[in-house]
């Protein structure tokens, strides 16, 4: 049964003064409620046939003006409701609204890596960020914006900007893919409405993530380090190679001492050689055991005062502010409701800066493996003129003076004092720098 909304005059209730008030009635299914709108009115004044104020009633105009808002209003949410396919009753549809905070691209994606590193599902979690990352440097650092801002004209500048920044088919699929799930459960969450979503037009789907036409089709990839629940049975023993890459995917750094481990014990008959190729940065940011402590005391610390705090305020603005704080302080994963200390997610925390510290330099790598005992290690270091961070620095110049002179200094390198580099690596390199400015190369 369709519901109606009407505005009446209320006879069953009259004033002291002989007015009746105004009442929003929303019939459905058979079911009445009623909700004052905050006018009466003397019934003189009231064509009771048509519901509206009589041609002589005072102040006609603004009532009538008032009674439209009202009954636009109402009938909005119904369509609404109707349209989204949800149940709804005359209860629902009269009760006072509570107002959600609709929650921007940014805090939503902050919010969801927050839940995913509570759980310890580290590896979704760096992918989030992976994806968050490139789309705040895509918009200048500019994503307290709703989600109706990222529409189909703004995914399609996305995509035009990861292609000139050189990203392949299979990376811009997995930003879309991630970027995707993101805004559902916005949708999910009512941060967006479903009629504003832009991936119906917007096909993930067309982008080529197939390996026909790549050189590297004859290797076989797996491309996360959490295989600890598959067993792989090959007839043959094969070369097991590891990358990590400090620059292009973060979350590639393993731990000699558990994940190289696992990685190779899925190979159920054994294997013929271990490669672990990375290159390494001398600039990492990480905490040694006792820096890591003293950080965790501190934060816990003003964790607690700030529980105090919340406990003891009584003002609504003062709690609700606290209560945001407390959940959204990074310290809070650490913790259980009763305030003891998630010793399991801390032991993974202590983990994960240790191995940070692997790979700041070649020798700590090397001995992590020799600390496992085993594995039978081979070192060869090689210094490059240039590295992956270099790369970045081409896709990452703010305008195109810089992006030139930067190719320039790489080429300066390539070429070398005692002449060209020209193993196949470095002429791949030279053809990419090529394709960026091919004037600058050319001269």
């Amino acid at each position: 049964m369709n519901a109606t909304v009407t505005i009446l005059c209320y006879q069953s209730k009259t004033l002291a003064n002989g007015e009746n008030p105004l009442m929003i009635r929303v019939c459905k299914d058979g079911k009445k409620k009623y909700k004052s709108l905050g006018i009466c009115v003397n019934p003189e004044f009231w064509d009771f046939e048509k519901e509206r104020p009589k041609a002589n009633c005072p102040n006609r105009e603004l009532i009538l003006k008032i009674i439209l808002q009202k009954e636009i209003e109402y009938q909005k949410q119904i369509l609404e409701l109707k349209a989204d396919e949800k149940e709804f009753t005359a209860s629902t549809l009269i009760a006072p609204k509570v107002k959600r905070k609709i929650k921007a691209v940014r805090e939503f994606y902050e919010e969801i890596i927050r839940e995913l590193e509570s759980a310890n599902k580290i590896g979704n979690s760096r992918i989030y960020k992976d994806s968050f990352n490139s789309l705040n440097k895509f918009t200048g650092n500019k994503l307290v914006v709703p989600f109706s801002h990222l529409n189909t004209d703004f995914l399609k500048q996305y995509e035009k900007w990861m292609r000139e920044s050189q990203l392949t088919d299979t990376t811009i699929s997995l930003y879309f893919r991630i970027l995707r799930s993101v805004y559902n459960k916005a949708i999910d969450a009512k941060h967006v409405k479903k009629t504003d979503y832009p991936f119906n037009e917007f096909k993930v789907s067309k982008f080529d993530i197939s390996t026909e036409n790549v050189k590297l089709a004859q290797y076989t990839f797996f491309t996360s380090r959490f295989f600890s629940a598959v067993d792989i049975d090959l007839q043959t023993t094969p070369a097991i190679v590891i990358i990590s890459d400090l620059f292009y995917a973060t979350h590639s750094m393993i731990d000699p001492h558990t994940e190289a481990i696992q990685i190779i014990g899925r190979f159920r008959k054994g294997t013929s050689a271990i490669i672990h190729v990375s290159n390494f940065n001398p600039d990492i940011n990480y905490k040694t055991p006792e820096q890591l402590q003293n950080y965790l005391n501190g934060c816990h610390d003003v964790y607690i005062q700030l529980k105090r705090l919340f406990q003891t305020a009584t003002g609504e603005g003062v709690r609700e502010t606290l209560k945001e704080a407390l959940e959204r302080i990074t310290y809070a994963k650490y913790i259980d409701e009763d305030d003891n200390k998630k010793h399991f997610a801390i032991d993974n925390y202590f983990d994960e800066e240790k191995v940070k510290s692997y790979y700041i330099h070649p020798f700590n790598l090397k001995q992590a493996y020799i600390d496992t005992g085993y594995f039978t290690v081979k070192h060869q270091h090689r210094e490059l003129p240039l590295g992956d961070e270099d790369r970045l620095r081409i896709s990452r110049a703010d305008n195109k003076k810089e992006k030139r002179l930067t190719i320039i200094e790489q080429l300066d390198l390539l070429n070398g004092e005692s002449g060209i580099y020209d193993e196949p690596l470095f002429r791949e390199f030279r053809d990419s720098l090529h394709a960026e400015d091919t004037l600058i190369v050319d001269v």
